[in-house]
């Protein structure tokens, strides 16, 4: 059995008789490899994204709650037109759905991917910046740090049950990993770990520019040299940390910048 800082885990109905899975998390948080080795070892096909949805999160209004959007989103005819290929496969990798969880059918199993949090964020932006710098401004930075703290704090309303996964605990334990979701929603193990699985996974992180030294884990560094900025990005992402913490999903480092005063509640 896998410790809480790997899994936290739901119970689930096990009498379904064809579970549709949804792996989402914050983009570059790891949702693709883990759901590419999940569908492996269940020997089910999976469908990676729904791209007709992409950029549901610039249609929210943040002033507003969630459910209101949700509410006016499942009435929209993208979404009504995206049932077909939601349905078609077992298990739907789709980052974004993090946001509309409870639109998704009633026996669908959640599955939401987490990654530390200044690596995330890095790693998005080096992506947006087409790997061709390593250098972010502390204001595009904060940004997206907002962004992930909105995105994970969007679990916290859900009515579902959910399934927290770490990127970090993958890396270092697929199998344990891939076992514990498939405990968690009675689906049993039909195949042993694909063979690529540790070119992907050491290193984690595929495209790597000239002048990378660390990939995946630990990342940020090569971008985030300042503490005062680590601070302010900690401090915009701590209530999404607060509840993921209540969740299971810790990162031991993290702790060091959090004010010795504060409560581990929401």
């Amino acid at each position: 059995m896998a410790s809480k800082n790997v899994l936290s885990h739901n119970k689930f109905d096990g009498t379904k008789t064809n579970p549709k899975i949804l792996f989402c998390g914050y983009c570059k948080s790891g949702t693709t490899i883990i759901t590419k080795t999940f569908a492996h070892c269940m020997d089910t096909p999976w469908k990676n994204e729904i791209k007709r949805l992409w950029g549901i999160g610039k249609l929210i209004d943040r002033g507003k709650s969630l459910n209101q959007f949700q509410n006016w989103f499942s009435k929209e005819q993208e979404w009504l037109n995206a049932q077909h290929e939601i349905g078609s496969f077992p298990i739907l990798k789709f980052p974004e759905g993090i946001l509309i969880i409870d639109l998704f059918p009633p026996n669908t199993s959640i599955v939401c991917i987490v990654r530390h949090p200044l690596d995330t964020i890095c790693a998005y932006l080096e992506r947006q910046h087409e790997f061709k710098t390593l250098s972010f401004s502390q204001n595009e930075i904060l940004k997206i740090a907002e962004d992930w703290n909105y995105h994970y704090l969007a679990t916290k309303k859900t009515k579902r049950p959910i399934i927290f996964v770490r990127l970090e605990s993958f890396i270092t334990q697929p199998q344990i990993v891939i076992s514990d979701i498939s405990y968690a929603i009675h689906l049993p193990i039909k195949k042993s770990l694909p063979e690529w699985i540790n070119k992907q996974v050491t290193p984690y992180f595929r495209y790597v520019p000239t002048g990378h030294k660390i990939r995946g884990i630990g990342r940020y560094k090569l971008s985030i040299k300042s503490q005062k900025v680590v601070k302010s990005i900690l401090s915009v992402c701590d209530p999404a940390l607060s509840h993921l913490r209540i969740n299971g999903i810790n990162f031991d480092d993290i702790a060091d910048y959090r004010p010795k005063n504060h409560l581990n509640v929401l």
